[in-house]
């Protein structure tokens, strides 16, 4: 009966690893079309509607990771910030992380970054609300496929879970404490993979169903003009405005400057000259006076 059980796991662990790598396999192999030529399921070949099985009965959406990047200008820096919540809040999406940086010594202006995660359905809309709240001065997108990762991961899940069956019903006909020992450590094994392989199942599905949008904010005197032309005439009278601002910026530097360094000036007024003319001016005149003796 020993080297029956013995036998009968092995056999299960064969049928298991055996289904597994035909389950992949599968998921590269190509699949007929109506004209009798051959599709292969490849991140370049697949079409975009989805996955099509050899019957033909199962079809499978693309499994995309959006992710989409903005940079935003505003005079109405506390406005964006309320404005931005609930439009997050609007659509069904969250903010995963934020990062505000006030004003400082080096840095007369505030500065907000995002993680947002906004449902896949909703991210055009959302993208293009964003020009609503401030100037964009930036934006890019990108996705990435990632079906033949997910397929793979779901054909281990399916292997694992008939592995763990066959168990189970071997589990019920063993009869010696050996093979019981063995058989429930094999399926504890199974079961931590069927975890693990879960667990990234369910981190993708996040990822899909949910769109990562990085948006970055900053607080700004005058927003910049995003002209939609690009003659040559917008673009010289943009580079004046940018000019006259920055003039304007540099004097009210060195004016701000100016006016700080005022109590140190004083300080060197009142102690250091003093003490400069005790000292170098003294020893001139008695240099002076010492000469006019030897003539």
């Amino acid at each position: 009966m020993k080297r029956f059980i013995s036998l009968l796991v092995s056999l299960v662990l064969l049928f298991a690893l055996l289904s597994g790598c035909a389950a992949v396999d599968m998921s590269s192999k190509a699949a007929p079309r109506e004209d009798g030529n051959y599709a292969y399921n490849d991140a370049n070949s697949m079409p975009e509607a989805g996955l099509e099985t050899t019957s033909g009965t199962l079809t499978e959406a693309r499994k995309l990771i959006k992710t989409v990047e903005v940079h935003l200008q505003t005079e109405r820096f506390d406005d964006l910030v309320a404005a931005l919540g609930q439009s997050v809040t609007d659509v069904g999406g969250y903010i995963e992380q934020s990062e505000l940086q006030g004003k400082t010594s080096y840095r007369r202006s505030r500065y907000v970054s995002y993680v947002l995660r906004i449902p896949v359905q909703e991210l055009d809309g959302f993208s293009a609300g964003l020009s609503d709240l401030g100037v964009v001065t930036s934006s890019s997108s990108s996705q990435e496929d990632v079906t033949l990762t997910y397929v793979d991961l779901e054909a281990h899940l399916t292997a694992l879970n008939t592995e763990r069956d066959s168990l189970l019903r071997l589990l019920e006909q063993a009869e010696s404490v050996e093979d019981i020992i063995s058989i429930q450590s094999r399926i504890s094994d199974v079961q931590y993979e069927l975890e693990r392989y879960t667990s990234q199942l369910r981190s993708y599905d996040n990822l899909i169903d949910y769109a990562t949008v990085h948006l970055y904010v900053n607080e700004v005197a005058h927003e910049d003009e995003v002209e939609e032309t690009t003659s040559v005439w917008a673009q010289i009278g943009q580079n004046l405005k940018s000019a006259v601002r920055g003039i304007g910026r540099f004097f009210r530097g060195a004016f701000i400057v100016l006016v700080s360094a005022l109590p140190y000036l004083a300080v060197v007024t009142v102690i250091v000259l003093p003490i400069l003319y005790f000292t170098v001016f003294r020893r001139i005149r008695k240099r002076r006076k010492a000469q006019k003796e030897q003539e």
